[in-house]
């Protein structure tokens, strides 16, 4: 198994994981939503994109 392939279905999977765990929840309850859930998101998705991209050169 490559290594490379492994770190990246695990950014992917951890994607998945934090963006479900924020998007969970009524939308007019703004307690529910964590702003640093939100960037950790954001972040994660930014990695795994670099990585995506990085793969196919």
């Amino acid at each position: 198994m490559n290594l490379e392939k492994v770190v990246f279905g695990f950014f992917v999977l951890l994607s998945a994981t934090l963006n479900f765990g924020f998007f969970v929840g009524p939308i007019s309850d703004a307690r529910v939503h964590n702003v640093y859930e939100l960037f950790l998101a954001v972040i994660v998705n930014l990695i795994a994109t670099v990585l995506r991209f990085g793969d196919r050169t």
